[in-house]
């Protein structure tokens, strides 16, 4: 992150979600929710923080079905028919 300005990061991500779109296979992106949590009291942390919401915001765009994750449940955000039920995590 040190060596790349927020703009190259957001192309770098809208690029790789471009790309998955053109998998003839489905595709599953995984990553984390870091908004949630205490704000960062460094400033590397902040912008860490704030450009990971971005990455997830530019997934969630290019995606067919989103899905939150919360202690093991799933939350269904977007996507036609998209039910709890449909997800499954195995331990």
């Amino acid at each position: 992150m040190q060596q790349r300005s927020d703009r190259a990061i957001v192309g770098r991500v809208r690029r790789l979600c471009r790309a998955m779109r053109d998998v003839p296979l489905p595709t599953v992106m995984v990553t984390n929710e870091v908004g949630c949590g205490v704000v960062p009291s460094h400033a590397m942390g902040r912008r860490f923080r704030d450009l990971a919401g971005t990455a997830n915001q530019i997934a969630a765009e290019y995606a067919d079905q989103v899905v939150w994750m919360v202690s093991g449940l799933a939350v269904p955000i977007k996507g036609d028919g998209v039910t709890a039920n449909e997800v499954s995590v195995d331990a």
